[in-house]
């Protein structure tokens, strides 16, 4: 990210005083613009149009910035007098980001368990991976679930136990019914009731 730098006697100079502070206000809306597309201070003038509010402002504002000395015209649009002289030129903040982005990239390799093909996330430096415990992790074995029969199902046959009630039908009829429905009577039968007791 690149910043526009402005003056700090920006406010009293006689550039400034000359232009106005409607035609300040687009200049220094249009520096930022030049900082963050790296245009090294030219403008398009679809950009200083849309800045400043439609092609009348754009052609009475950019008239004041270029008398005051702030811009001078080009045949796309607007270059920012000394933006260069404030601000870094696009090759620059190039250059600068290349190197940074190397620095780094030597401090990660200087450092063991840091870069993409190194030790993996957990292990301490100093520590290769095939040794230490958590370069494989092992899940734990599922234990099973000694009353397999979820809340919901058990709501669900609670209700049509009472079902089954309701209508005169015995208790004993319920279970066979059930038993019938899991293929396995005599085992399902005791899980149930234990699911209803525990």
């Amino acid at each position: 990210m690149t910043w526009a730098k402005l003056d700090d006697k920006l406010h009293s100079r006689a550039d400034t005083l000359a232009a106005g502070n409607e035609a300040m206000g687009v200049w220094v809306r249009c520096e930022s613009y030049c900082a963050d597309h790296e245009t090294d201070g030219h403008l398009p003038r679809a950009v200083v149009e849309l800045i400043s509010g439609g092609k009348k402002s754009m052609h009475r504002l950019g008239g004041l910035l270029v008398k005051a000395g702030l811009w001078s015209e080009t045949p796309g649009g607007y270059l920012s007098v000394g933006f260069l002289d404030r601000n870094p030129s696009k090759a620059d903040a190039d250059a600068k980001r290349a190197a940074e982005t190397a620095r780094k990239k030597a401090q990660r390799d200087r450092r063991p368990g840091i870069g993409p093909t190194d030790v993996p996330h957990g292990v301490p430096p100093g520590q290769d991976a095939e040794s230490h415990p958590l370069s494989h992790p092992c899940p734990a074995p599922p234990v099973p679930d000694p009353y397999p029969f979820q809340a919901g199902l058990r709501v669900a046959y609670f209700g049509v136990f009472a079902l089954f009630l309701r209508r005169g039908i015995g208790s004993g009829d319920f279970f066979i019914w059930l038993g019938r429905e899991q293929k396995r009577p005599a085992r399902f039968v005791r899980s149930f009731v234990r699911s209803f007791v525990t």
